[in-house]
């Protein structure tokens, strides 16, 4: 008990003693003690929070700009890997190693959802043209008419044209035809090149079946062209075989005109209208242009396209073997306000259609969308009205979209039973409203 009484008056002495020391001597050690008492108060708040909960990781949605991690792909079907066939040299294939797995990116993020990658950022908004159409040029589209065609189409903000090329041997376009690639490179506007196949239809030397002579000849003499047209003009990337070879491939059966009707018109995924005793020739000349295209220039790449519903033959090439890159339909008015197989209105279904019956090749364009005055129009659209919203909406859906065509072809057309086929250039107002968009 005396000792408690002594430790409580030892106890108030030593408190009058810091008082003292604190209220008397030192202002300064007052303020140090309040700062540190706060900081320790602090801390002691933040430590207990962080014990309480801790944030989640944020989801964030994949774009474009790292397909690595995109859990959705363009393309739902598994695609085999196709192994490139490289013809060295005439008579001689090879086939190129298959390149290294890259290295997978550890996936530490969980994704929301993914955008598809099939849409390239530098995608292909352009129009036709025929400067390389004739061996000798075209009437209407002149070489004095080149830059009046660049200017106009970058007024329009296109970044390419689509133009056909007629070869010869040698891979040599016209003159009119060289000088607008040389002129369209400089002006840095992409160019989706049209190459005619070399004896498209010839028919079997005795009307049954071709010789294996005869099937080589029309594979080098394609594979020569091809390749040497590629290697002369490196800034060409993109090549289309022939043109609607599914309104083509009809061959000299002595019924050409039947045949051509029911091409044009047949049903879609059926042979009838097809001359398939012409085949196994058209084949090999389409498998000796791409060996020639890809053996000037591993990247570039190739493709085919269709008019209407017509992909039986372009599917029967797929089926054959035949790889291609991309595929593109051509439709115009006619075929917008239309009804597919199920009596569905196919306006503005082009794209949707093309990868529904090719899901197999990766790429899409709408190589020709154009409007003809006698084709049905049952809103009384202008050709700007009917265009742009087609050109917007195909352009968000697929790799490409070309308008059909820059200008009128008055003298080359003078002779066609279509008379819609000389005034399909584009208008006035058209230009005016795409410069405008």
């Amino acid at each position: 008990m005396l000792a408690e009484i002594k430790w409580q008056r030892e106890s108030k002495q030593l408190f009058f003693i810091l008082f003292d020391i604190v209220m008397k001597r030192s202002v300064l050690v007052t303020v140090v003690v309040a700062v540190l008492f706060i900081i320790g108060v602090n801390l002691f708040k933040s430590k207990k929070q962080s014990f309480v909960s801790q944030p989640e990781p944020a989801i964030i949605e994949a774009g474009f700009a790292d397909a690595s991690i995109s859990t959705e792909s363009a393309h739902p079907v598994n695609l085999p890997v196709p192994k490139t066939e490289i013809i060295t040299s005439i008579g001689k294939t090879g086939t190129q190693p298959t390149p290294s797995k890259p290295e997978e990116k550890p996936k530490t993020i969980p994704l929301l959802k993914s955008k598809p990658p099939a849409i390239q950022d530098d995608a292909f908004e352009g129009v036709n043209v025929h400067f390389g159409q004739g061996l000798n040029g075209h009437p209407d589209y002149t070489a004095d008419k080149i830059q009046i065609a660049i200017a106009k189409a970058k007024g329009m903000h296109l970044n390419s044209f689509r133009c056909d090329f007629n070869i010869d041997d040698n891979g040599k376009p016209s003159k009119t035809g060289d000088l607008f690639l040389q002129a369209a490179n400089a002006a840095n506007m992409k160019v989706l090149a049209i190459l005619y196949i070399k004896g498209r239809g010839q028919m079997p030397a005795d009307g049954a079946s071709y010789t294996n002579a005869e099937l080589d000849a029309t594979y080098n003499r394609n594979y020569k062209a091809a390749y040497n047209f590629a290697k002369s003009y490196p800034f060409v990337k993109y090549y289309q075989l022939d043109n609607e070879l599914d309104v083509k491939s009809v061959g000299s059966t002595g019924r050409g005109l039947i045949n051509y009707v029911l091409n044009r018109f047949g049903a879609a995924s059926s042979d009838d209208g097809y001359n398939m005793i012409t085949f196994p020739m058209l084949k090999k000349q389409l498998q000796g242009m791409i060996a020639g295209i890809k053996d000037a220039n591993s990247n570039n790449k190739y493709g085919m396209n269709y008019a209407w519903t017509h992909t039986g033959l372009i599917r029967k090439m797929l089926n054959s073997g035949i790889v291609l890159d991309f595929v593109g339909v051509d439709p115009y008015n006619g075929e917008e306000y239309a009804k597919d197989a199920n009596g569905r209105s196919t306006y503005g279904r082009f794209v949707g259609m093309m990868k529904e019956a090719f899901p197999d090749v990766r790429e899409h364009f709408i190589t020709e969308l154009g409007f003809k005055p006698s084709k049905p129009n049952p809103k009384g659209l202008s050709q700007a009205e009917f265009l742009l919203p087609l050109f917007k909406l195909y352009s968000s859906q697929c790799n490409g979209v070309f308008l059909y065509e820059l200008e009128n072809e008055p003298k080359a057309r003078a002779s066609s039973k279509d008379r819609d086929e000389a005034i399909l250039g584009l208008e006035d107002e058209t230009v005016k409203t795409f410069r405008n968009r």
